[in-house]
């Protein structure tokens, strides 16, 4: 039978085939180096893992279940504007979150401690200095043989420019929002990566519908355009998103609450796209055009009607011309006639 490969093993010094001449206390010196040396490593282990954390300006702690203390590395310090040294005491590390916060820190961190469970969350913290930040904060718990919790530990991250970017954002887009209400449009949203859609009470009050009677959903939109019309705005909208166009715009019905079609004019560009340059949100306006192509259909109408008039026209006075011109030439004959011929007494 194969022998199968095999980690060596160190030897046993109660083994026949140890080495027992060899006095027990020379082996002692080789194992404190061993401990000391994988002790250095893991320091050494312990100091890259935190540089490269200071790197991606991310701070982590710890703290002890049993006993309560704390333990921060160096740009945990930072992000709170305290000098690096002794960590401050769990309810000092609270106390710098305000007060509509730090019940729900301290419900999370506490949650964990006896349940063992993740916690995440982004809130605002006010430093040493005063100044209010907004942090992203997320961990878990160590837990011991029986499963119970003996070390919490987290990460934790200075994400004020990206939270007030989001909030300009936001506030842009509500502002934008607010106007293309006011301009009687209805606005829709498509996050790309997650599939879901939104629209405004405005989108389904054009079809007829109060806002709780047609849902979030691609389908309230689809399952009311003619299939040719809805093939070809998706087709404009997937040369949108793939960057072959820079606006989506088309025009097509939608079935109305009462039955009848509505004309529908929709805009739509890419709000942002990822790093890959792949689309992540896609936001657009209707806007009711019905009453427009109603216009548009008489004025062809219209213009239909008197181009087939002047032909109309046109075809009468060449036959009049023609009907007055066939007695008229006997008549210019006969008068040539009359004006050559002298006439007598």
């Amino acid at each position: 039978m194969n022998s199968e490969p095999r980690l060596p093993l160190p030897e046993d010094p109660r083994s026949e085939s140890a080495d027992s001449t060899a006095p027990r206390t020379e082996r002692v010196p080789d194992a404190i180096g061993t401990v000391a040396a994988a002790t250095d490593d893991g320091a050494r282990m312990m100091h890259r893992a935190e540089r490269l954390l200071e790197m991606a300006e991310t701070g982590a702690w710890c703290g002890d279940v049993r006993t309560g203390a704390l333990e921060w590395t160096n740009e945990v310090f930072r992000i709170h504007d305290v000098p690096v040294g002794p960590p401050p005491t769990v309810e000092e590390a609270i106390a710098f979150y305000p007060d509509e916060t730090a019940a729900e820190v301290a419900a999370a961190v506490e949650k964990a401690c006896t349940e063992a469970g993740p916690f995440e969350f982004v809130v605002p913290l006010v430093t040493a200095r005063g100044r209010r930040i907004w942090v992203h904060t997320r961990g878990g718990a160590e837990v011991d043989a029986d499963g119970k919790p003996v070390m919490v530990f987290g990460m934790v991250r200075d994400v004020t420019e990206r939270k007030e970017s989001e909030d300009r954002l936001r506030e842009g887009e509500e502002r934008l929002r607010r106007a293309l209400e006011g301009a009687r449009d209805g606005v829709w949203e498509w996050e790309v990566e997650t599939d879901r859609m939104h629209f405004s009470p405005r989108w389904k009050e054009i079809i007829g519908y109060a806002d709780h009677e047609i849902a979030d959903d691609f389908n309230e939109w689809r399952s009311r355009v003619p299939d040719d019309e809805a093939n070809e705005a998706m087709q404009i909208i997937e040369d949108c998103l793939t960057g072959r166009s820079d606006e989506y715009r088309a025009e097509f019905r939608r079935r109305h609450k009462d039955g009848s079609w509505r004309w529908i004019l929709a805009r739509a560009s890419v709000f942002e796209r990822d790093e890959q340059g792949r689309a992540k949100r896609f936001v657009g306006t209707h806007t009711d055009i019905t009453d427009e192509v109603r216009m548009r259909e008489e004025l062809v109408e219209a213009k239909n009607a008197a181009e087939t008039a002047v032909r109309a026209k046109s075809s009468f006075l060449a036959t009049m011309s023609h009907e007055i011109r066939t007695p008229m030439n006997g008549v210019l004959g006969l008068a040539n006639v009359l004006l050559g011929t002298e006439l007598n007494e």
